[in-house]
């Protein structure tokens, strides 16, 4: 996937999702226990996927070598996803969008 793949599918998602995907306490999570899945976890496939993964970064997942291969070059902008996942209210989710866009040099549709 190249970076304006990611981040379109990223966008996509978060968009429709509408919501952020956490356990019973707040703590964010690839995939949450109903359903929902957060920046990244929508970017790993069910055969990637592990739930020894959930409470550790993008950085960790990419040294312990859980990370699909395709999406390891992509480092900084999965950390800017999954930040704005896991730190930002929907509400503001579009702004984020577009910062990390123009940041990166990435096109952003705004709705």
């Amino acid at each position: 996937m190249t970076a304006q793949e990611i981040f379109d599918t990223v966008v996509a998602h978060l968009r429709k999702q509408n919501e952020v995907s956490v356990d019973d306490v707040g703590v964010c999570k690839y995939r949450s226990d109903d359903g929902l899945k957060c920046a990244v976890g929508c970017l790993i496939d069910d055969d990637h996927y592990e739930p020894s993964m959930e409470g550790k970064t993008v950085e960790i997942l990419i040294e312990l070598g859980l990370l699909p291969e395709h999406l390891k070059p992509h480092k900084n902008l999965l950390i800017e996803l999954q930040t704005i996942h896991d730190h930002d209210d929907p509400g503001n989710w579009e702004s984020e969008f577009e910062r990390v866009a123009e940041c990166l040099n990435l096109y952003f549709d705004s709705l």
